[in-house]
């Protein structure tokens, strides 16, 4: 939303523009000294439950964590929030050819989707669909986007905070041309 039209609110993305001609800027410096940048994809946020007060639709789960209190997640088993996401994905490549790419973690300590922090079962769709469906489908929204731009940034899915019992099912689903990163931890 601080590089995309955020279609939902408008001051949500108030001076994005601004933000890609930063973006292009040092993506172009970096790449004169053989460097490629790399954006960090952990997305959607959380909003507000008022967001929701006029979008019920939209609303996944509410967050659990007391850091993410008073908000929910986006869900993004719902269409119009991966129609949203595939769209900004394609918007920031499209204005930074050259970026060399993204990377996401989609089971963080940021509540991004209703399966990110294992709660997914209380969501009325994706409680309906494994962790690894929606996990998977997420990635592949994002490289749905890069592809839509042209394709030329990379897409690394990296499987920290991931259970255990999701990694191979998510791998499984993930598009041929994704990099997947694996946590050292692991």
């Amino acid at each position: 939303s601080r590089l995309a039209p955020f279609p939902w609110d408008a001051e949500e993305s108030k001076r994005h523009e601004e933000r890609l001609r930063n973006l292009r800027a040092l993506v172009a410096r970096a790449r004169k000294h053989g460097v490629g940048v790399y954006l960090y994809l952990n997305e959607p946020r959380t909003r507000p439950l008022e967001f929701f007060e006029s979008r019920p639709q939209l609303k996944g789960i509410d967050a659990a964590n007391p850091w993410e209190s008073g908000t929910a997640t986006l869900c993004t088993s719902v269409p119009e929030v991966q129609g949203y996401l595939t769209g900004a994905v394609a918007h920031i490549c499209r204005a930074v050819p050259d970026l060399a790419g993204f990377f996401t973690i989609t089971a963080s300590e940021a509540l991004t989707n209703c399966w990110s922090h294992g709660a997914g079962a209380k969501c009325p769709r994706c409680g309906k669909r494994s962790p690894a469906e929606v996990i998977a489908e997420l990635n592949t929204i994002y490289h749905a986007g890069i592809r839509q731009a042209g394709g030329r940034s990379r897409l690394i899915v990296w499987d920290w905070g991931w259970a255990d019992d999701w990694a191979e099912g998510i791998i499984h689903r993930l598009p041929g041309d994704t990099w997947l990163m694996s946590a050292s931890e692991w």
